[in-house]
């Protein structure tokens, strides 16, 4: 269910930008990091206890959250970010886009929690 969320989620940004499936496809590879952190990385008792919130804020702390929440941001803006360029002499600066594009979404996302906890 999550992947084909995640698929169609990507696919219609996709149809808004213009952007032949990249937004999709660096979707549904998020949705895979995100299932496969859940099956073999974080501890399963914890999914249980916690719900949905095994992953939050306050459960985890702000280090936990900030590098998983982090890697799953820069996974999605890499894999994007590779198939805009789709070259490999281009590595590099995929990475550093990637790099200031996951800092800046990273920091956005925070902003948006801090007015919406406010309200």
């Amino acid at each position: 269910v999550q992947l084909i969320f995640a698929f169609l989620m990507g696919y219609a940004l996709d149809i808004v930008s213009n952007t032949n499936g990249m937004n999709a496809a660096a979707c549904v590879v998020l949705v895979y990091a995100k299932v496969y952190s859940e099956n073999n990385i974080i501890d399963k008792e914890a999914i249980e206890l916690q719900g949905s919130n095994f992953v939050s804020l306050h459960a985890k702390g702000f280090r936990y959250y900030a590098s998983y929440v982090g890697i799953l941001i820069f996974l999605h803006h890499f894999v994007y970010f590779y198939l805009d360029y789709f070259k490999f002499s281009q590595f590099f600066t995929v990475l550093a886009v990637s790099l200031l594009s996951t800092i800046s979404t990273f920091v956005l996302i925070q902003g948006i929690r801090i007015l919406m906890r406010h309200q």
